[in-house]
């Protein structure tokens, strides 16, 4: 893997603190599509379970999210996440997910 990916990685991985933004513009969606895309790109199944991680944890705290916008609210989360199911990242019925 390049050096610049590694960076990039340790970089995002020091972001991700409890109180960090769930949302897909700036937040933990973005940086759980991310993982998913190194996990197959690279075949690591290291990245796979911390993008699991990270999506478990948007799952447990989505209902504290109040905005419906697609940067910064509800509708990126969804929009995340069926990309995922979509590109087989993720299983699941995306009516029952949203």
């Amino acid at each position: 893997m390049h050096l610049a990916i590694s960076q990039l990685n340790e970089k995002l991985q020091s972001l991700l603190n409890k109180d960090y933004l769930l949302n897909l513009a700036c937040g933990k969606m973005s940086i759980c599509l991310y993982y998913y895309y190194l996990s197959k790109k690279y075949n690591n199944k290291e990245f796979e379970k911390f993008a699991e991680n990270i999506l478990n944890e948007i799952f447990e705290k989505v209902n504290t999210i109040h905005i419906v916008d697609l940067m910064l609210g509800l509708s990126g989360i969804g929009l995340g996440i069926r990309y995922l199911i979509k590109n087989s990242y993720a299983a699941g019925n995306i009516n029952e997910v949203l």
